[in-house]
């Protein structure tokens, strides 16, 4: 439990007091903080170091969160993204700067930084902290891989061919900062291509310079809008025929680069990525000598975007479903053939849900602001309980990596 004392985020001297975080003893008394820290949280304190880097955290971390200035290293739980974020966790300090403690496992234990808290809110945060706790799903607000294609073709239209005549950012900062350079690069440019990579989506200019958004966990981008000035639109771009792309991102876990050259070769995130799974160099062959030697469950190994790039759990799940094989079998015990089946299974999986405009999660919406309906063609996802319609027993549900999987038992082996 912590006891917070003079609540004043802004100010660099905040301290807080009775730290007890299952050591048992309390410590930090205000102005005189120890720097006592326990085992657990301890480890992440050079990664939450990387804080200071951007402005707006100057005033609640002026140092790098060393003991003896914080008291107390507080642990980020949303651990459906602490993979991919572990780079950069200074952006999971969400709105207001919320920490989560390793602290009771039972209850959760709140920090907080800033003044606009409510009981909403709060209660919000200790949700997640109780699905990290027992294995909740965080996912399913997600845009995955045919979404993000999606996404690339409703602008298409739009932007292919058109000068760029206004960029206007509304805000500092996404997941990460806007590149200081966006507004003055993009400017006159003439969009020349839109692709996507991976769960990424590009847009290149005539000029060189590729402008790369991924839309987090909510985002999306919003058409000729009448309205383009909502509290969650962040990013305008309007071409020379007067149309308009608003990138919209409640959560703001969503980021906008800009790189030179081929992106391919000069964005750091594509250095390690496997190959996409709709391209002629994923197949079995290129699968079964990924997976040689690894134990690890076939699951897990399929959403590593070092072996193939864009696959997400939703879609993971319905493949695996459709080739019949087990998320939780070790994947180098899966002989070449159901290796076929499986990336033929993912193949179709992935187009059907492409040529259905994306799965319509909650937050997500096409360009054209309808909301994809693969979602009715789910067989196991988001189906625990309800009859396999293959053999009609029940699917079931686990837990891998915090995330949810969804299997019929007697139907994938």
């Amino acid at each position: 439990t912590i006891y917070p004392a003079l609540h004043r985020a802004l100010y660099a001297h905040v301290e807080h007091v009775l730290v007890d975080v299952g050591h048992g003893h309390a410590c930090a008394l205000v102005g005189e903080a120890e720097g006592d820290i326990a085992g657990p949280p301890r480890h992440v304190e050079n990664l939450l170091a990387l804080a200071r880097l951007y402005a707006a955290n100057e005033a609640i971390l002026p140092q790098p969160v060393h003991p003896a200035r914080h008291g107390i290293i507080h642990n980020v739980i949303i651990a459906r993204d602490a993979g991919e974020y572990v780079t950069n966790p200074a952006r999971f300090f969400v709105r207001t700067d919320i920490f989560i403690t390793k602290g009771n496992a039972i209850s959760g234990s709140l920090v907080c930084h800033g003044p606009r808290l409510s009981l909403t809110f709060i209660q919000t945060i200790r949700k997640y902290w109780l699905c990290f706790i027992k294995g909740c799903d965080n996912d399913q607000a997600m845009p995955e891989l045919p979404e993000v294609e999606t996404t690339v073709r409703g602008l298409e239209p739009v932007l292919l061919g058109q000068r760029i005549m206004r960029v206007d950012v509304r805000r500092a900062d996404l997941r990460r900062p806007f590149p200081v350079d966006l507004v003055q690069r993009m400017t006159g440019a003439v969009v020349t291509n839109l692709s996507r990579r991976a769960k990424y989506g590009l847009i290149g200019t005539d000029r060189g310079a590729t402008m790369i958004f991924h839309l987090g966990m909510a985002g999306r981008w919003r058409i000729d809008v009448p309205d383009s000035n909502g509290p969650h639109d962040h990013l305008l771009l309007e071409v020379a025929n007067g149309r308009t792309a608003v990138l919209h991102d409640p959560r703001r876990f969503g980021s906008v680069d800009l790189v030179d050259g081929d992106p391919e070769h000069s964005f750091a995130p594509f250095l390690a990525l496997g190959p996409e799974p709709l391209s002629a160099r994923f197949d079995a062959s290129y699968l079964k000598q990924a997976l040689a030697g690894r134990s690890a469950a076939i699951k897990l190994l399929l959403l590593d975007q070092r072996i193939v790039a864009g696959l997400g759990n939703i879609y993971v799940c319905e493949a695996l479903f459709m080739a019949g094989i087990a998320p939780t079998r070790p994947a180098s015990s899966i002989s070449k053939p159901r290796l076929e089946r499986l990336v033929d299974a993912i193949r179709q999986v992935l187009i059907a849900a492409i040529a259905a405009g994306g799965s319509s999660l909650r937050d997500f919406a096409r360009p054209d602001g309808e909301l994809g309906y693969f979602a009715k063609d789910w067989q196991v996802y988001g189906r625990e309980g309800q009859p396999c319609r293959t053999c009609a027993r029940p699917i079931r549900r686990r837990f891998d990596g915090g995330r949810s999987t969804f299997y019929c038992p007697h139907c994938q082996k």
